[in-house]
């Protein structure tokens, strides 16, 4: 027992040691989602992260342009050599993350900045097991409209987690929305990787408020083409579209305003 507990507290030094150096570490998880956008999201993700900044990347998302059938509808994946990454630096109050809202085969993928989110976590200090090698605790917070179940390891004691989860006392290695609609899984850990990732915050992102202009000029475009025989607009997406339930309603906000003032 004595010789667990030595082995046990000699590996958490290391951890924090290694964290202390600012040398990069890397969780691999399993995204599994029942989303609009699932199959984009769906599979491999990676954090990469040190002491001061991480980078989370959706590690089997298409390099290229590619479409596919889901019952009756089309969907169109906007393919992305950086696999739709996630930044988050620890002195900075804004994420920046890819986005391809919006995007096609003439748009790009979008650069976004917005603020990091803030989760009133609720820790559930009974609730305590095992994965892999981590003693880890259940906490239990709601992100993007979703109430989330998660489990998180103070023997990494660093806040990030995967895509935009965070502010924890330790890293998050699993997490499942209540709803059913999104879960990631812990694959595996590797701390102090040989070749590290870049990190770098992104010189060219659009704003919370050019985002908005930009999508409301790409309404009025389509409506611009309504004749007196046939209307066209553009809706904002539906409720389970992508990860943050309801994130995006500027169409329907500026409708609202327009139709105010007509």
């Amino acid at each position: 027992m004595k010789i667990s507990i030595f082995l046990f507290f000699f590996s958490l030094c290391l951890t924090l040691a290694a964290i202390g150096q600012n040398v990069q570490n890397k969780v691999v998880y399993e995204c599994k989602t029942q989303i609009v956008k699932g199959k984009q999201h769906d599979g491999k993700n990676t954090l990469y992260f040190d002491n001061e900044k991480s980078l989370f990347i959706h590690t089997d998302w298409p390099k290229r342009d590619s479409s596919y059938m889901s019952g009756d509808l089309f969907f169109f994946i906007k393919g992305d050599t950086s696999k739709m990454p996630v930044y988050i630096f620890q002195k900075d109050s804004m994420i920046y993350y890819k986005s391809d809202y919006k995007s096609s085969n003439t748009k790009p993928c979008l650069m976004l900045q917005e603020k990091k989110p803030v989760i009133a976590w609720q820790i559930q200090a009974e609730y305590t097991h095992k994965i892999a090698n981590f003693n880890c605790i259940k906490a239990v917070g709601t992100f993007g409209n979703r109430i989330y179940d998660v489990w998180f390891t103070p023997d990494v004691p660093i806040n990030f987690g995967p895509y935009k989860l965070g502010g924890l006392p330790g890293l998050i290695l699993e997490a499942k929305s209540r709803d059913g609609k999104v879960y990631y899984n812990f694959i595996s850990y590797e701390s102090n990787i040989n070749k590290p990732t870049e990190i770098v915050k992104p010189k060219k992102f659009m704003t919370p408020s050019q985002f908005k202009s930009y999508v409301i000029n790409s309404l009025l475009e389509t409506e611009s083409m309504s004749t007196a025989n046939a209307k066209v607009t553009n809706d904002d997406p539906v409720s389970d579209y992508d990860i943050e339930k309801d994130k995006i309603t500027i169409h329907r906000d500026y409708k609202k305003s327009r139709k105010s003032r007509d």
